[in-house]
Order: structure tokens, then sequence, then C-alpha cells
């Protein structure tokens, strides 16, 4: 799975932005690397970031509020006992096995918690 370069549009789109923090994209001839932090409708912070080079990608999807973790979904390889390492999900109880998220997926989840306008 790459980074999909329209994932800030999709994310926009939504409807679940109440407004964007920040949004960066680095892009060199092998790699590309994108940070977006947006505030939610419903007050959450979501904080995405993508590392994706040949034969490496590295993402983080992270919703909090203040210092309070909703959930976060990531693929740091810490977790091999986990049947889907290295993809997995922090819960505020601990880890649990998760598929390969990206934004798309995220949006998903997230429009099941919050009720758009």
């Amino acid at each position: 799975m790459a980074l999909n370069p329209d994932d800030f549009d999709q994310l926009q789109g939504s409807g679940l932005i109440a407004r964007v923090i920040s949004e960066a994209r680095q892009e060199s001839a092998t790699d590309i690397r994108q940070k977006i932090r947006v505030e939610l409708t419903n007050g959450w912070l979501m904080e995405c970031w993508e590392h994706v080079a040949p034969g490496h990608r590295r993402y983080s999807f992270h919703i909090f509020l203040k210092e309070q973790l909703i959930t976060r979904w990531d693929n740091a390889p810490h977790r091999p006992e986990l049947s889907t390492f290295p993809h997995h999900r922090h819960t505020e109880t601990g880890f649990e096995p998760a598929e390969d998220m990206d934004m798309a997926k995220v949006i998903e989840y997230l429009e099941t918690l919050i009720q758009s306008p």
C-alpha cells in the first residue's frame, strides 16, 4: 500500500474536520513524507504521518484529546507477538492486532464514531 497523494483532499472532503492545524508534504526522487494535523468536529485532534520509500512504508494515525489517547494505528515494529505484526492499534488498555491502515480506513472508522454535520 503506497501513500496516496490525495489523502489530505480525502480527509478534507470527509466532513470530519473542524479546522486544519498543519499540513506538510516533502517529496524527493525516492520518497514521500506527509504529516497532517487537524481538529475534528467533535473536538478530538488527529495527527497522521506517513513515510514511503522503495520497499518501505511507515505510518501513524493518532486520535487524541489533550493528553488522552482515543486510538492510534501504526506499524512501528515493537509488537511482534501480535498476529498482524507490525500493524497494530493502541487503545487506552493496551495493544491489539490491526490491519494495514490508510487514510480511507481511518476516515471510515471515524465516521462510525463521530456524527458529522
